[in-house]
């Protein structure tokens, strides 16, 4: 049975092989995954390819060091390509991981919080079955298994404020690192687990020694990959998409701007910025403007500056055409975007920052509302890739709209409110005081990684719906539990104990003497949570 008073004196694994009522958890969660996915399948038979596969696929293909896009996902495509290029059994893999975390992170927060049965129960049934990891699982991109990376990164996080270990803490770094190669979201998480270190129970120097080699994984793969790309462009760089991405986010409140003359600008920024002057110039007299949304505009239509002063130097040096030459444009892109955004902040605040600070709030579906971007046919490589017989691909909708895929920007946006009210409400009526440390660090760590994407997110490309399902668990789960607590209080006296019963709520409370005395176990370096 579920425990529902102190913290179990057993080791997570066996509390969860312990009771007849984990194992039937276990199990339904995976017939519930497989029944699920058999179903999808009938309706979306093939996996749903958008302008990311075909970098994937083709890096894949040439398995080197480097690409567009962080090497993880083609690597892991290549992998899996070894062991079967059945595209159903890969698009599983992927679901099936991503499910497996979630369960995984909602059985952690029962095992440590002691949530009420019943809605525990219903975040379970809630969460597995909800079709946007079905159809985040189906795209040929990192999405699924970066946010599944993501989901267990948060969730060992939890079991280092509790019970941190020498074997979790390698695992810990493995997965921070796996989660750098699959998308330089990741890029931020480091820091976080810093903070989580310098706050468990471990001597000075063991925390000095435990920061250092968390950072040292992802550090060796920077450094590699500065490398990979010096000896390639030219430039030691650790992401030329970066320079690409900031170029493009800055000309979108540039293009609102007061025009900079080129008398004003940096010799090596003057042939760029006499074409980005003449576009915008051009946009002004455009009565349906391309850049209307946040978007790809700027970074990938030949139209824009950015690729059309990438051709204007393919013309003058043939010998470096193709990923070399957009990998070598990374650095310059990226001091012209800073450049713009120092010049011009206010216009970058106000047509970039801003809106998309509204689209974290309601992503756009972008790919995810269209079956394979409408189209019938697939490239021929993809095809080969995939051992297709064919390069036809159909659905189940004649023309491969997937509309209710439109409803989860508002959905997401009313959960990341809700989410925030319950923190400011908790704050107010003082909730953090009723209960043991363990549950204040817990929602505060999930309040940090939340806010920390937030920042992220905004700052670093227009959101999107598919980079969203990780901080979308984070602000239902952690939201759920919060507005539980704040409605319970409400209804309850405020004299009553901090231990509750599984029928008015959540259980978080300690039990007889371990609440008046407020302790929590000690973590030791040998016990083990997997």
């Amino acid at each position: 049975m579920i425990p529902t008073s102190a913290i179990s004196p057993m080791t997570f694994r066996s509390w969860l092989l312990a009771g007849s009522e984990n194992k039937k958890i276990l199990l339904l969660c995976t017939i519930g995954t497989v029944v699920w996915f058999g179903i999808f399948k009938i309706m979306f038979p093939f996996p749903n390819f958008l302008p990311d596969s075909f970098s994937y696929i083709d890096e894949a293909i040439r398995n080197q060091g480097i690409n567009t896009w962080p090497i993880g996902y083609s690597k892991f495509l290549r992998l899996f390509s070894s062991i079967t290029k059945w595209d159903t059994g890969m698009i599983f893999f992927q679901y099936a991981g991503l499910q497996a975390s979630i369960t995984y992170l909602l059985l952690s927060l029962q095992y440590l919080l002691k949530i009420n049965q019943r809605l525990f129960y219903g975040l379970l049934v809630i969460c597995l079955l909800n079709p946007l990891q079905l159809h985040i699982s189906n795209l040929i991109s990192a999405d699924a298994l970066f946010s599944a990376l993501s989901i267990l990164w948060f969730t060992q996080l939890l079991w280092l404020l509790q019970r941190p270990t020498r074997k979790l803490l390698f695992w810990h770094a493995l997965v921070l690192l796996t989660a750098f190669t699959f998308r330089y979201n990741a890029l931020w998480y480091p820091f976080v687990s810093i903070i989580v270190l310098l706050l468990i129970k471990w001597p000075l120097r063991n925390k000095l020694m435990a920061g250092a080699f968390v950072l040292l994984l992802p550090l060796l793969f920077i450094v590699n990959t500065c490398y990979q790309y010096k000896k390639m462009a030219g430039t030691a760089q650790f992401s030329p998409f970066g320079g690409w991405q900031l170029a493009g986010n800055a000309l979108y409140g540039y293009a609102h701007a007061q025009p900079i003359p080129i008398t004003q600008v940096p010799p090596q920024f003057k042939e760029l910025h006499r074409l980005t002057n003449l576009h915008m110039d051009s946009l002004r007299h455009v009565q349906k403007r391309p850049d209307s949304t946040l978007g790809i505009y700027y970074l990938w239509d030949p139209k824009a500056p950015e690729s059309r002063y990438a051709r204007l130097l393919d013309s003058k040096n043939p010998a470096k055409q193709g990923f070399a030459n957009w990998a070598q444009l990374g650095p310059l892109y990226g001091s012209y975007g800073q450049f713009l955004i120092r010049e011009r902040p206010a216009a970058f605040a106000q047509y970039y920052l801003l809106p998309n600070l509204i689209k974290y709030y309601v992503p756009n579906a972008e790919f995810l509302h269209m079956y394979n971007m409408g189209n019938d046919t697939i490239p021929v490589t993809i095809q080969k890739w995939f051992a297709f017989k064919t390069n036809k691909i159909h659905g189940f909708t004649a023309n491969r709209k997937i509309p209710y895929m439109d409803w989860y920007g508002p959905l997401l946006g009313i959960i990341n409110l809700l989410f925030g009210i319950s923190i400011i409400g908790t704050g107010m009526l003082s909730v953090f005081r009723r209960h043991p440390a363990l549950y204040k660090k817990i929602m505060v760590l999930a309040t940090l990684v939340w806010i920390g994407n937030i920042l992220f997110s905004v700052i670093a490309s227009p959101v999107v719906l598919r980079y969203q399902m990780f901080p979308g668990l984070l602000a239902f789960v952690f939201g759920t539990l919060l507005l539980g607590k704040i409605i319970q209080l409400a209804i309850k006296p405020a004299s009553t104990p901090a231990t509750e019963t599984a029928d008015t709520g959540i259980v978080l409370g300690l039990t007889g003497a371990s609440r008046e005395k407020n302790t929590e176990p000690t973590p030791t370096l040998t016990e083990h949570v997997q």
